[in-house]
């Protein structure tokens, strides 16, 4: 580790050091709204579930967990074209630098592209991390439903009750 941030301050200096920090922080939002987003999902779908009389399926829990990763994705995606750029940016040794920072890149590419321009590539990322999501969210909650039945059953066996939640 010390010798990559010796190098780092070597070819790019103590700010180069620094470049991208800020949409990297920013970024870590994506799992918070990922997640926010399901939990109200589930909520909503639940009560769907239970007007009809039965649990959810399958299907539901995949679609809930493509939703809110589609959400998470659309809300962060221009700070991830904004990291790409800066990094890039960052290699071009020897040449000025087309940006100063997370809000000039954006201002920039909003001026040469428009708002598409936040967006450029976003059906690639979102097939790749919403599949990705949705699945993980399906497997999850079906593995929670078994390992808790496994757990009321291990309990009420030793006669201990467990109280119930969704």
């Amino acid at each position: 580790m010390i010798d990559g941030l010796q190098k780092m301050y070597r070819n790019e200096g103590f700010l180069g050091m620094w470049n991208s920090v800020v949409p990297n922080l920013i970024l870590v939002s994506n799992p918070t709204i990922h997640f926010f987003v399901y939990e109200r999902v589930r909520i909503y779908m639940t009560r769907v579930a239970a007007r009809r009389g039965s649990g959810l399926t399958s299907i539901e829990f995949f679609v809930m967990g493509a939703i809110a990763k589609m959400v998470a994705t659309f809300c962060t995606y221009p700070l991830q074209v904004v990291q790409s750029q800066l990094r890039n940016d960052a290699k071009r040794r020897g040449k000025a630098q087309k940006y100063n920072g997370t809000l000039d890149c954006l201002v920039k590419i909003h001026r040469v592209a428009g708002f598409a321009g936040w967006f450029r590539g976003i059906w690639a990322k979102l097939w790749q991390t919403v599949l990705t999501a949705a699945f993980q969210f399906m497997t999850y909650e079906k593995l929670r439903v078994i390992i808790r039945a496994l757990v009321l059953r291990a309990f009420s066996r030793k006669g201990v009750r467990i109280a119930s939640y969704s």
